[in-house]
């Protein structure tokens, strides 16, 4: 089936296909030639996609002392660090320059799931108890805003944080900066498809589905719906960001980041991350510097 799909050239339909059966194999534990077919599947998904392999450059080792590093953020040469000490149930946020920590922060209470760092002030949000972390005096300081749920994704532009639920778009102005007001941003006769995963902003704000799809919205109001390269089981990540013509699409269960067209949804570089480690996060910097996080602590570099 797939290799019909690739003869008449339904890329994106095989790629579903095979990403479908890859996992699949990752479940199943009674075929003994799993790992040959599994090998065979990746062999098609490289030719389909003219995959580069790369081997990223290591960047930083996050110290035991600051606990299980849990996200990263980009900014002009800085990355932010966001980790969690059980020990002591301590959350720490860090920023590191050039392989040195310039300056960290410490708080107990707030356990981000996400991490920004738009226009250099990081912001920290937990999703789930919509509480965000902002700098204030060298500080970490909590807001929490009068969200109507808790938010399916989230993504910051010019200091704001904006959300995604199943009722529309929310805005919080200037969140980076301790602000907490919440207002609605889609038009009234607009509204979000009911698989909408993630949410990347630029400027115009896209969203990206389940069903593989990018939806584009600009002042409130759809424009434009183009067809990504693959649907969503939800292990993926969108990054769009703002002075990039390119968006990145992140399958974390199979080490590979998808870069694409902005304007087109074409796919324009596929990347395989040689790397035996389980990806955490990742974060793109507007130059195109790519950065991600595994669950051994450690930071890599793509270019």
């Amino acid at each position: 089936m797939v290799k019909n799909e690739i003869r008449q050239e339904n890329f994106s339909n095989a790629r579903n296909l095979l990403f479908g059966s890859i996992a699949d194999l990752s479940i199943i534990e009674s075929l003994d030639d799993s790992e040959d077919i599994e090998s065979e599947l990746y062999i098609l998904l490289d030719d389909i996609d003219d995959t580069e392999k790369v081997s990223p450059a290591f960047t930083y080792q996050v110290s035991e002392e600051f606990g299980t590093a849990l996200r990263i953020a980009a900014y002009d040469g800085a990355l932010f660090v966001s980790s969690y000490d059980k020990s002591n149930k301590q959350g720490h946020l860090f920023t590191i320059r050039e392989g040195v920590i310039e300056e960290k922060f410490a708080k107990n209470d707030v356990l981000p799931d996400m991490l920004f760092a738009n226009e250099g002030l990081p912001i920290l949000f937990d999703a789930s108890t919509k509480k965000i972390g902002y700098i204030d005096n060298d500080e970490i300081a909590i807001t929490e805003p009068e969200l109507p749920s808790s938010p399916i994704s989230a993504a910051t532009y010019q200091n704001n944080l904006y959300t995604i639920h199943s009722d529309g778009i929310y805005k919080i102005g200037d969140a980076a900066k301790g602000y907490a007001k919440v207002t609605k941003w889609l038009e009234e006769n607009e509204s979000v498809p009911s698989d909408a995963l993630h949410l990347a902003i630029d400027g115009n704000i896209y969203l990206f589905t389940r069903g593989g799809e990018i939806l584009t919205y600009y002042k409130g109001k759809k424009i434009e719906t183009i067809k990504a390269p693959f649907t969503s089981d939800g292990k993926t990540a969108f990054i769009s960001p703002g002075d990039s013509i390119l968006q990145y699409l992140i399958r974390y269960d199979m080490h590979r980041i998808y870069v694409i067209d902005k304007k087109t949804g074409m796919l324009t570089k596929t990347y395989h991350i040689d790397t035996l480690q389980k990806i955490i996060d990742v974060t793109v910097e507007n130059d195109g510097t790519i950065y991600f996080l595994t669950e051994d602590g450690k930071i890599w570099r793509i270019r």
